[in-house]
């Protein structure tokens, strides 16, 4: 074999040459030029492999050639590239070496859930008609999960969920909405008891909704609704599902997840001890608002809502995480 450029990645290829995968999983290298095959990368000289199954909505078949074809159904293309490639291994230690993963602040939901299957997975996502949330709950419906979007504006949400559907007619989307407005408590307690009545479980409850500086206005309940829209009504819908979280625990071979959706804005707060939380600061009146301060104080009591489910709930097969967003 002639010498080749040295190469910084491992991913990189001589001009001419293909990365392929057997219907087994090993990867092996074709070269255009030569009409040869070979095992070992044509710089690094390692062998790989693939591991697990492809991600959901995908199909390996063979052509009537005999050429290994991959289907993407929720896309609706096709390749010949296994799209499991991107995490390729070395064939001699597979079992003990964990896929190598490159996120950054390009990467989608999608990459972020390669190769998962949720089948199975009851997730609860509120806020999910826009942005991040929609992105969220899309997803994760597309990996497999029962998704429920707990959104405000029902109509909105309903034309959002039937267009996910439209787009993936190939692939069935479990996904429901249901109305709820976290700055009416009432409508909190109702969303909780309509979930639970419905018999399902859940395994995560990821809490993304919230309105970011609104003018000042207080919600049907008397608060402020920076705080009610981020914190108090997240606080309330976790008591309401806390023991269906805890029992969808037990009754799975993983955790049930509580999913904060924060911001590094916490640390604008002016709140710096147990003294600075009073309801003045919490729950302002007119004359004494900001909404930055405002945005602040209502991620900070959310993080602070996350430590403590988090030493409530170490041993009761639940776990508590934040999600950072910058501001």
């Amino acid at each position: 074999m002639d010498k080749l450029a040295e190469s910084d990645s491992d991913d990189d290829l001589p001009s001419g040459w293909e990365e392929r995968v057997t219907t087994n999983g090993k990867v092996y290298y074709a070269n255009h030029q030569t009409q040869e095959t070979q095992w070992e990368h044509p710089y690094t000289g390692k062998k790989k492999r693939v591991i697990g199954d492809l991600p959901y909505g995908w199909e390996l078949t063979v052509s009537d050639q005999g050429l290994i074809v991959y289907v993407d159904h929720i896309n609706q293309k096709t390749t010949f590239t296994d799209p499991r490639l991107a995490f390729a291994i070395e064939d001699d230690s597979y079992k003990f070496v964990p896929l190598k993963c490159r996120f950054d602040s390009s990467t989608t939901t999608l990459q972020l859930l390669h190769g998962k299957d949720l089948t199975g997975k009851y997730i609860i996502v509120t806020g999910a008609s826009s942005g991040l949330g929609y992105e969220t709950a899309k997803s994760l419906a597309l990996h497999g999960a029962h998704v429920t979007m707990g959104c405000r504006d029902v109509k909105k949400a309903e034309l959002i969920a039937s267009k996910m559907i439209d787009n993936s007619s190939k692939v069935k989307l479990n996904i429901y909405v249901k109305h709820l407005d976290l700055n009416d408590l009432k409508s909190v307690k109702c969303f909780a008891q309509e979930y639970i009545s419905q018999g399902w479980p859940l395994n995560v409850l990821i809490l993304n909704a919230g309105e970011m500086f609104p003018p000042f206005q207080k919600t049907v309940d008397g608060f402020e609704r920076t705080f009610q829209s981020h914190y108090l009504g997240h606080f309330y819908l976790c008591k309401f599902l806390e023991n269906l979280l805890v029992a969808s625990g037990y009754n799975s071979s993983e955790n049930s997840r509580i999913v904060a959706v924060t911001c590094e804005a916490h640390w604008q707060s002016k709140i710096q001890n147990a003294s600075d939380i009073i309801a003045n600061t919490l729950n302002p009146q007119a004359s004494g608002y900001c909404p930055l301060e405002a945005y602040c104080n209502a991620n900070l009591c959310k993080l602070l809502l996350v430590k403590e489910l988090n030493r409530r709930m170490d041993k009761k097969r639940r776990q508590v995480y934040a999600l950072y967003l910058s501001i």
